[in-house]
């Protein structure tokens, strides 16, 4: 199941406890009132903020990936491990007995 993650805000006030409760009949309706919930929030303020000039951005010289760079070295490993696994095969399957 997915959820998404959700965040309690509240005003914490010295010498009480908090507890979250649900499905108690008794707690009463919930405030989302964050204005309410948070002294002081009205007097947050936003700072302004305003477009600047357009400036094209520089270019970076694009790289192959290392694996379309040295592609001779990857085919020269991968020969190089099929031939090893070949030799081991083939010195294994000459220690197998003879089925005569």
């Amino acid at each position: 199941m997915y959820r998404r993650d959700t965040s309690l805000v509240f005003q914490v006030q010295s010498g009480h406890s908090y507890t979250l409760i649900g499905g108690n009949p008794k707690a009463g309706e919930a405030n989302y009132d964050l204005a309410k919930s948070i002294q002081g929030i009205d007097d947050f303020t936003v700072p302004a903020v305003i477009l600047g000039p357009q400036t094209a951005l520089k270019q970076k010289e694009q790289i192959p990936p290392w694996t379309e760079r040295h592609s001779v070295l990857i085919w020269i490993i991968l020969i190089f491990a099929v031939g090893i696994m070949m030799v081991l095969i083939v010195r294994n399957l000459k220690k197998l007995p003879s089925s005569k």
